[in-house]
């Protein structure tokens, strides 16, 4: 038998190019799981508290609205209907 000799040209990988995509991906996904943490959302008839426990500020977010707050924020939800009975309508 013959030996055939085969060329392949030298491409090398850019280690580097791969690992800036790698830290860009990271990049991504943290801003992902960010963007998930500081946007909150009411509805209609609803109200938020937004609690601040490292500065201790409050503040009062009225529906229906999307808003934006800190990450180590949070909020709490309270329903702001109102009921009425008239005492000249029976109840069903």
């Amino acid at each position: 038998m013959e030996d055939v000799r085969i060329q392949v040209s030298g491409r090398r990988i850019n280690w580097r190019a791969g690992i800036g995509f790698a830290i860009l991906m990271v990049a991504i996904v943290i801003a992902l799981v960010f963007a998930g943490t500081v946007v909150g959302n009411v509805s209609v008839s609803e109200a938020a508290i937004v609690v601040d426990p490292l500065g201790g500020g409050k503040r009062v977010v009225i529906g229906p609205k999307m808003f934006f707050k800190l990450p180590w924020e949070y909020y709490v939800k309270i329903y702001l209907g109102i009921e009425s009975l008239s005492m000249w309508t029976e109840v069903t």
